[in-house]
């Protein structure tokens, strides 16, 4: 098989996970009467709570991201919309404290996602970012949002590409693209078995993020639907390993 005929075959098994397995997390993960368009664009409160759907879900279980993410949520509620902005973050975190939100790194992040989009025009933290995006400002809002606090570049990331698939929206440039790729575990093992150019054994998940990202635009595959679809494969898979045990 030559080196041509070889990188041909793993862009069409790219290709596969990016409109196949992709194709699932859309409809099992975005898809939704909640999360649209629409009701995203109107209410600056529910675009507060898709943001936390993302920023509470770092490097701990799922259940337990979930669970302190739906005490703050119920808590914030309790403030009412009008009132939220006036409240001292003290205040706020005393509520969250006295909710079950145990863990510091949650209610600062909290607290300072409350005072990001307090500076923001219409306090939408989605559609400001939606509207930095499409004015081709991914990198820049990227970099707004890791200066809130307990928020690194994964979940920076996690946040802007699932925004981009709620209003299909893809930047065409290389380094806006790298803004909205969540590398993990999965991710890069997926990207190393299917034998990627750049993609090995010895790279760390953020050194196979240019790699994925170039090998899928010459290849004309999104790589946004790549990189769900490859976290979808390798985190399904493990689960159905298990579920064989």
């Amino acid at each position: 098989m030559t080196l041509q005929t070889s990188e041909l075959a793993i862009a069409n098994k790219c290709r596969r996970i990016a409109n196949e397995q992709g194709g699932r997390y859309i409809k099992e993960q975005i898809d939704s009467d909640i999360w649209t368009p629409k009701r995203l664009s109107n209410d600056w409160f529910l675009s507060l709570e898709f943001w936390f759907t993302k920023s509470f879900f770092r490097g701990r279980r799922d259940d337990i991201s979930e669970n302190f993410m739906n005490k703050a949520i119920s808590t914030i509620k309790q403030f009412g919309k009008n009132k939220l902005f006036y409240t001292p973050d003290q205040e706020i975190e005393s509520a969250l404290i006295k909710a079950g939100v145990n863990n510091h790194i949650d209610r600062k992040m909290v607290i300072q996602s409350i005072n990001f989009i307090k500076q923001i025009n219409n306090h939408n933290i989605v559609t400001y970012c939606l509207k930095e995006i499409k004015l081709n400002q991914t990198i820049k809002v990227f970099n707004e949002l890791k200066t809130i606090y307990g928020i690194g570049p994964k979940l920076a990331c996690f946040f802007l590409r699932d925004l981009c698939f709620v209003y299909k929206v893809e930047p065409s440039s290389k380094e806006e693209l790298i803004c909205i790729q969540p590398v993990d575990t999965w991710v890069r093992k997926v990207a190393i078995k299917l034998g990627i150019p750049g993609c090995t054994e010895d790279k760390h998940e953020t050194e196979v993020i240019e790699p994925i990202v170039s090998f899928c635009l010459k290849h004309k595959i999104s790589p946004l639907m790549f990189n769900c679809g490859a976290w979808r494969t390798g985190a399904r898979s493990f689960e159905l390993l298990l579920e064989s045990l």
